[in-house]
C-alpha cells in the first residue's frame, strides 16, 4: 500500500487508481453474476411450475382464469344433473369436473336411490355466478346462486312416484387447479344473515 509522506499513515484504497480499477470491477462482476443468477432462477420457475411462478409474478391471467372457473361450475352442473338422471351411470360419472371424494359422494347418493328404485331428475332453472375469486395459482372458489326444479322417478319404468319440487339457494364451491383444468373439490350452502 501507498503510505502519505507527512503523516506516515496508509492512505484510504480509494485514492490508489490501481484499487479504485480493482473494486469497480468486483462491483460490476457481483451485480452482472446477481442479475444472471435472477434470470437463471426466473427461468427454471417457469420451466417447473409456470402456473405458481406466473402467480407469485403477478402474470397470471386473472380473468381469463375467472372464465374457466365459470365454465368448469357450468359443465360440473350440467353432468351432475345428468348422472342423477342416468342412474349412475359410470361413464358420465367419469367426465365430471371432480375430485375423486365428489365423485364418490355422487355415486353413493346414487347408489342409495337405486337401492329404493328411483333416480333423481332435475333441472336447473337458474344458474348465476356471483362471484369468482382465484386464492392462489391452484385454488378458487366461487358463489353460485341456481334453482333447481327435481322430482324422483321410478328407475324403470321413469313414471314419476313424487311431485314436481324446486329448490334454490346460494352455494360457495371449492375448486383446484390439477391436470391442466379446474375440478370441483367441494361445495355447501351459505346462508344469509
Amino acid at each position: 500500500m501507498k503510505r502519505c509522506a507527512r503523516q506516515n499513515l496508509r492512505t484510504p484504497f480509494l485514492y490508489n487508481k490501481g484499487m479504485k480499477n480493482t473494486v469497480l470491477r468486483y462491483a460490476v462482476l457481483f451485480v452482472t453474476s446477481f442479475v444472471i443468477s435472477m434470470l437463471v432462477i426466473t427461468a427454471a420457475g417457469f420451466v417447473l411450475d409456470e402456473r405458481k411462478f406466473g402467480y407469485a409474478l403477478g402474470m397470471l391471467d386473472l380473468e381469463k382464469e375467472q372464465a374457466a372457473v365459470t365454465e368448469t361450475l357450468e359443465f360440473f352442473n350440467q353432468m351432475f344433473m345428468d348422472v342423477y338422471a342416468s342412474g349412475g351411470s359410470s361413464l358420465l360419472l367419469d367426465q365430471i369436473p371432480a375430485d375423486t371424494e365428489m365423485r364418490h359422494r355422487m355415486f353413493k347418493d346414487v347408489g342409495y336411490m337405486k337401492q329404493n328404485g328411483v333416480v333423481l331428475v332435475h333441472d336447473s332453472a337458474t344458474f348465476e355466478v356471483e362471484s369468482v375469486k382465484i386464492n392462489g395459482p391452484d385454488t378458487a372458489e366461487a358463489i353460485i346462486s341456481d334453482e333447481w326444479n327435481y322430482q324422483f322417478k321410478d328407475i324403470r319404468t321413469r313414471k314419476a312416484v313424487s311431485d314436481l319440487s324446486g329448490s334454490g339457494g346460494k352455494f360457495r364451491y371449492e375448486l383446484a387447479y390439477r391436470g391442466g383444468g379446474w375440478i370441483v373439490t367441494g361445495y355447501a350452502p351459505v346462508f344469509e344473515q
